[in-house]
């Protein structure tokens, strides 16, 4: 699970390195989102080469949480960061 104000990496080439979730899309008054949740993050680190700057608000989905998460055959799945990847309106990837 991320919490909003929890800061997530971007798993992407877009520029962007570190962004914090400001709201989570569909799910109403939601405070929290997991994997494959698509949400609004506000970016705090950026390269200066990159195509996505610093400040900027941009929509993402997450694709890595450190919440493990448990499958039907008994395995259990976790990772070591929260990370997302940036996507456009029409929840392509940015590039």
């Amino acid at each position: 699970m991320v919490y909003l104000r929890s800061r997530l990496d971007v798993a992407d080439n877009s520029g962007a390195r570190m962004a914090t979730m400001i709201g989570v899309i569909g799910k109403g008054t939601a405070q929290c989102a997991g994997i494959g949740d698509v949400i609004v993050a506000n970016v705090k680190e950026a390269s200066a080469t990159g195509t996505v700057k610093k400040g900027e608000v941009i929509r993402a989905v997450i694709v890595r949480t450190r919440q493990p998460i448990k499958r039907a055959d008994g395995s259990v799945l976790l990772f070591d960061h929260n990370s997302l990847v940036l996507i456009d309106n029409a929840l392509h990837p940015r590039v």
